[in-house]
């Protein structure tokens, strides 16, 4: 089984490392290549470090592998699709964190061997989920035995999309209040207070998830409020008369403020 990744950032290397991890448990041996044409020589030296093999080019990547796999941006999703030659009917999964709309444009660009894949929780974390919808999603149920947790939700690639951008509203909206409230207190010189009484009542470690929240916030607002315009350009065509008393200013609100973390906290 050979799998090649376009794009190889943390997600790819981290789904590379848990197949690498587990394929000597299997029979069948699993073949991992990503290629490095245009890339950063940080990924070029990722890719390195756990022996991916390196095909250069995308198109190389087409001719070789069995399985595509594209973790990019949400803004480069669709332009890398439009790479694909339906003649070679290979099996596509796009994991970028992308709108139902986007989902549907690849969809009708790949086909039938279009797979959705969205990323629930850390990928780096034994709880991550990853929900797969599209005609071939079963095709690749033997990732499981790879240390993948695969749910597959529906054939239509839309299903595992829509799950992923209703998820991305809650927590980047938790996300961004969080970030707002701490910073208020720090100019209060309240943080440390701050945090103990939102920790009552939460869960246990809050205090350590909210500052790896704020940080991850921090880190990759760019990212976050690019996807939170996917998610608007989305429920802006969704919004008909069915669904009038939608009111998205939170939505909107949550990114403003990634757009703001970003101009104002850049790394």
């Amino acid at each position: 089984m050979k799998i090649g990744f376009i794009g190889f950032g943390e997600v790819s290397f981290t789904i590379a490392s848990i197949l690498l991890k587990n394929k000597s448990k299997n029979k069948a041996n699993v073949e991992l290549y990503s290629c490095s044409e245009n890339r950063s020589e940080k990924t070029k030296q990722l890719m390195k470090s756990i022996g991916i093999k390196d095909l250069k080019t995308i198109e190389n990547l087409f001719k070789v592998v069995d399985i595509i796999i594209s973790a990019n941006s949400p803004v480069s999703a669709l332009k890398i699709a439009k790479t694909y030659d339906k003649n070679i009917k290979k099996i596509f999964i796009d994991f970028n964190n992308i709108s139902p709309e986007t989902t549907n444009k690849i969809s009708n660009i790949i086909g039938n061997n279009f797979i959705k894949g969205s990323i629930i929780g850390n990928i780096k974390s034994k709880e991550h989920i990853i929900y797969l919808s599209g005609e071939k999603s079963e095709k690749i149920e033997i990732l499981k035995d790879y240390g993948l947790n695969i749910k597959i939700v529906g054939k239509s690639p839309e299903i595992a999309s829509k799950i992923k951008i209703l998820r991305s509203i809650y927590t980047k909206g938790v996300s961004a209040l969080l970030v707002e409230t701490l910073n208020i207190a720090k100019s209060m010189n309240l943080e440390e207070t701050t945090l103990n009484t939102i920790a009552i009542g939460e869960c246990n470690n809050f205090k350590t998830k909210a500052i790896s929240r704020k940080e991850n916030s921090l880190k990759n607002a760019k990212r976050k409020y690019e996807e939170m315009c996917e998610i608007l350009e989305y429920l802006n065509g969704f919004k008909d008369n069915s669904y009038e008393d939608i009111d998205y200013t939170m939505i909107k609100s949550i990114a403003k403020k990634f757009k703001y973390l970003n101009k104002n906290y850049e790394n």
